[in-house]
């Protein structure tokens, strides 16, 4: 019986370390896309100065 939890125990510790760094992936491509769309928007002109 203690077997059998200690595997459930285990197996869930898997596949939630899993999910979280799909998750902390998904987040970190999201923040690097917007912060790409970002700079592509605040781009200033260069100015001749002479």
């Amino acid at each position: 019986m203690q077997d059998e939890i200690n595997e459930k125990t285990v197996a869930l510790y898997i596949k939630t370390g899993k999910l979280t760094a799909e998750v902390l992936q998904k987040a970190i491509k999201k923040l690097l896309s917007q912060e790409k769309k970002e700079l592509a928007t605040n781009v200033f002109p260069t100015a001749n100065y002479k």
